[in-house]
């Protein structure tokens, strides 16, 4: 795999990363401000669980 591309798919590794914090963060401070319900929390956490959880397969085909 060449350098750019480890680097790109490093890049989109942080940025799920970066977003699942995020996700997390907004559920934390939506209960705080408004009590959100259980429904909405699990989803956030779901959302947020599969950002970490996710892998990108990256397949490279020659003839």
């Amino acid at each position: 795999m060449s350098i750019h591309l480890e680097q790109e798919v490093a890049d989109f590794s942080e940025r799920r990363m970066r977003l699942a914090t995020a996700i997390t963060d907004y559920a934390d401070w939506l209960d705080r401000q408004h009590g959100i319900d259980a429904e909405r929390t699990l989803r956030l956490a779901d959302t947020a669980s599969s950002l970490r959880q996710d892998k990108l397969v990256v397949a490279f085909v020659a003839e």
